[in-house]
């Protein structure tokens, strides 16, 4: 429907250059429609006149058979300065009621004639209602005048708070109809009434009137007993006691109708209507200048070969006329409304149509205190029901300011589901300020501004969830602070999403061999196959290069590829060498899913085998893995495994080394990414398989009484300036004396402390004082792209006896590439951060996928959601991607 719209827009805007004459330079800016708004039900309903309102809003008023109460009755709205409804009323009293002419009174409420009576005719009455502000009832009168037909076309308060009405009665005789003209006082109650017609089996009619500047009245209408064809337009001016002074007639052969008249700022009229006898075939809309005495002064005519009409003029404010109507030639269906403007000559500056497929109509149109423009369009084209109001505000731009430039950014290719980001900020206004962007997310649903709903979305960078694979055209539309408008429009092609991606899990053969991966399929239909990849490090994976497409691949052995599998060997990939005592071997795999139309899932969490020795004695380490029987594992499952004689593990609730085994602690449930150290009695050759860890441990060796052995386990962290130096923090045990000292271990892996303790390192002496200061080390230029560094400290007293290291923590800083970066982050910050924290953080990050380990599953938190949505805590180890917009680099800090 809407790109109906759009081409009537455009053709609308054809048919200007043609019929536009004598076109001043400065007024040829074309209209735009700055809002629509639909009114009506499933029935049939109409309006004939819209006005204006002392408070910047619209009256309304017309029929309904979609509300009150009989087959149809009189229905008066009223709506703000935007077109919402304020409030409706009906008003009937017999089968058929009708509203024609609506105005606002001098009290703030409004009187309204049109008819009372039944369908098959004969027996309307004139029907006069008068409401208060908010349309209720205040007293309504009824003219009968001949028994037969009588219908009021056109009301207007007098100078004196009362009312003219005219329109026509009809003859008993016959289909005869004459021109009747009724002036009531205030309360409605009539004054007198004055007959214009010839009589005999002929039709004159009163449609449009008027009480001039001299307390007479003018009236617009059409005759069958005067003139010069079958029928012409009749103007006539009484006095004020409504007593003809003088009529005249215009037209040809062919029939002429009147249908609105104003009196012009040199006394003169303006008429509209519509002309057989001239013009371009057809009906077409005709509009007259007359002098103050009817004559004349010049006529244009404005249509094509079909049929056309003029139902209403009013006089702007630069002194020229606009008009509505219906036009049968252009626009884009059976019949649409027109809205003509003029130049005080009767020259065209500009036309519009509007409507759809099916007939629409205009019978009144205005321009408004903003010089702007208002039209009721009567509508089958659009609304819910037979007939449908529609009324709609145009805006027509000031041909000395300069538009606004709207830019609704990029076209986007996105799945199903995704939280879509539009940005029309680059919008911009060369001598203004936009005021309100407007967006529609799908062009198939029509023009909002054209037919009565509302914007999807305002603001320059909404959001917006598409829920159907197809293509979608979204468009901005922005208004300035002049109410001059510019539109731009962006394309998304919405796409089935990606399979959510596999949970995988990692296993060692029985005979200690074989690396076994498994994983849990997505939860969704139409998998196709699986893509494996291995990296010897946990951020080093080549998504370039597949290790294992299952479609494709075989295992040794097998005889052809089996997509669909759930389970891979990576054979001897835990297998030990047992001549190296130093032997140690690192594989990390993450595993991809993809459907039957080629979308590939986003990885899975990053699972790693890593194969170590162990010297005899106190090896100590951290487990970057996960054990597969449970999230926590017991101290037992440890000793029982590694043939260890005793296990130290750091408590995460006491911050302090517990030892078990060896007649130590009672079991207690480890963590992952603890740390510990583990007494072996022999050189043990041992295979850890799970997911990245966090942190490494030191050797406790507590050497004498009364020196407190330990840090608080979460004492040692750290910043990093702009410069790249590395500020580490700690917080001194209570037991520091002067002459302790401290030394400070830093290597580039987590497990490169072992061993020489006299290497990498530093000696701090503390302040002169006792413990429980802060102190504090700088590493100058430490943080450089792909660097690690990994740090912890130890305290020693005057005598060297050293405590227990603090926990480790690891400086790293990586460039990333644009696009999606996949990795599993063995860091945890210090405080457990959101995904917002990162998305906000990182430079240019479009959005974050990481895995909660609770509830195994992968989520995604983008910059466009709103802030706190999905803040869900990234916990250490769990792994995560981060998709940016440009290459950027960004610093880790954690254990």
């Amino acid at each position: 429907m809407k790109s109906k719209l759009v081409s009537l827009v455009l053709f609308a805007m054809m048919i200007t250059a043609v019929f536009t004459v004598e076109v001043p330079e400065d007024v040829t800016a074309q209209p735009e429609i700055q809002w629509g708004k639909i009114f009506g039900g499933t029935g049939n309903d109409g309006a004939h006149s819209v006005q204006q309102t002392s408070d910047g809003g619209y009256i309304l008023g017309g029929s309904t058979t979609s509300y009150g109460v009989w087959g149809g009755d009189v229905w008066l709205i009223k709506t703000d300065s935007l077109g919402n409804e304020q409030w409706n009323k009906t008003f009937n009293r017999d089968i058929y009621d009708a509203g024609y002419s609506t105005k606002q009174t001098s009290d703030g409420g409004y009187i309204i004639t049109g008819q009372t009576g039944t369908y098959s005719g004969g027996t309307e009455d004139i029907w006069l209602i008068k409401t208060d502000s908010s349309g209720n009832e205040q007293w309504n009168k009824t003219f009968d005048k001949r028994g037969e037909g009588d219908e009021g076309y056109s009301v207007q308060q007098t100078s004196d708070d009362g009312y003219i009405i005219v329109g026509k009665v009809k003859d008993g005789t016959g289909s005869k109809t004459d021109i009747l003209l009724i002036k009531t006082d205030s309360s409605g109650n009539e004054q007198w009434d004055r007959i214009f017609g010839k009589g005999g089996y002929i039709r004159d009619e009163g449609r449009s009137v008027l009480q001039t500047s001299d307390s007479g009245y003018i009236i617009a209408g059409e005759t069958e007993s005067y003139g010069a064809g079958s029928h012409d337009v009749w103007l006539i001016k009484t006095d004020s006691l409504g007593n003809e002074q003088w009529n005249k007639t215009f037209g040809g052969s062919e029939g002429e109708i009147g249908n609105s008249v104003q009196q012009t700022s040199d006394g003169g009229f303006i008429i509209t209507g519509i002309v057989r006898s001239y013009g371009s075939g057809g009906e077409d809309v005709w509009l007259i200048k007359t002098d103050s005495l009817g004559d004349e002064q010049w006529n244009k005519t404005f249509g094509g070969s079909s049929d056309d009409q003029g139902h209403s003029v009013r006089i702007t404010s630069d002194g020229g006329y606009i008009l509505s109507g219906n036009t049968e030639s252009y626009g884009s269906g059976s019949k649409d409304s027109w809205l003509i403007k003029t130049n005080s000559s009767g020259n065209e500056e500009w036309n519009k149509t509007f409507g759809g497929d099916e007939p629409d109509g205009s019978f009144s149109a205005q321009q408004t205190s903003d010089n702007n423009y208002i039209i009721a369009v009567n509508t089958m084209s659009y609304g819910p029901g037979d007939r449908d109001i529609w009324l709609i505000k145009l805006s027509v731009p000031d041909p000395s300011n300069q538009p606004p430039v709207a830019d609704a950014g990029p076209d986007q290719t996105v799945n199903i589901g995704d939280v879509v980001q539009f940005n029309g900020s680059a919008s911009y206004d060369p001598d203004g300020t936009i005021i309100t962007y407007e967006w529609d997310f799908d062009a198939s649903d029509g023009l909002w501004w054209e037919i009565g709903s509302q914007p999807d979305a305002f603001g320059p960078v909404p959001t917006y969830t598409y829920d159907v694979n197809d293509s979608f055209i979204a468009t901005l539309r922005v208004i300035d602070n002049n109410g001059s408008i510019d539109t731009d429009t962006c394309e998304l092609t919405v796409l089935v999403p990606p399979p959510p991606p596999p949970i995988l899990y990692i296993n060692v053969s029985f005979d200690g061999n074989d690396v076994i991966l498994y994983w849990d399929p997505p939860s969704t239909l139409g998998l196709d196959h699986y893509l494996i990849y291995r990296s010897s490090s946990q951020t080093g994976f080549d998504f370039n290069t597949v290790w294992v497409n299952t479609s494709s691949d075989n295992e040794s052995g097998e005889m052809s590829p089996i997509p669909l599998r759930t389970i891979w060997n990576d054979t001897k990939a835990a297998f030990p060498d047992d001549n190296n005592s130093n032997y140690e071997q690192q594989y990390y795999y993450i595993i991809r899913a993809v459907n039957v139309v080629g979308r590939v899932s986003r990885t899975s969490r990053t699972v790693g085998k890593w194969t170590k020795s162990f010297p005899k004695g106190v090896s100590t380490f951290s487990l970057p893995l996960e054990p597969l029987e449970t999230m926590n594992t017991t101290t037992d499952y440890y000793l029982r495994d590694m043939n260890a004689r005793y296990i130290k593990y750091m408590d995460p609730v006491k911050h302090i080394w517990m030892k078990y085994g060896d007649g130590g602690n009672n079991s207690t449930q480890i963590t992952v990414g603890e740390g510990y150290e583990v007494k072996f009695d022999s050189i043990t050759n041992y295979t850890f398989t799970g997911l990245p860890g966090a942190m490494i441990s030191f050797d406790d060796n507590s050497g004498f009484a009364g020196f407190d052995p330990m840090f608080d386990g979460k004492s040692l962290e750290a910043t990093v300036e702009a410069n790249g130096d590395v500020n580490l923090t700690w917080q001194e045990p209570l037991c520091m004396a002067p002459g302790d000292y401290y030394e400070i271990y830093h290597s580039n892996t987590r497990d490169g402390f072992f061993g020489d303790f006299n290497f990498n390192y530093y000696r701090v002496d503390p302040p002169v004082g006792f413990g429980n200061n802060t102190a504090t080390h700088v590493g100058a230029g430490a943080n450089n792209p792909g660097k690690r560094l990994y740090y912890m400290v130890v305290p020693f007293n005057a005598l060297g006896i050293k405590g227990a290291s603090t926990y480790s923590i690891g400086i790293w800083a990586e460039e990333y590439s644009d696009g999606y970066d996949t990795m599993g982050i063995p860091l945890k910050m210090d405080n457990n951060h959101m995904a917002d924290w990162y998305c906000i953080n990182i430079p240019e990050c479009e959005g974050i996928n990481y895995f909660n380990i609770s509830k195994q599953r992968w989520y995604w938190h983008s910059t466009v959601m709103p802030e706190g949505a999905f803040d869900t805590v990234l916990e250490m180890t769990e792994g995560y991607q981060i998709s940016t917009s440009d290459t950027t680099k960004f610093t880790f800090i954690g254990m």
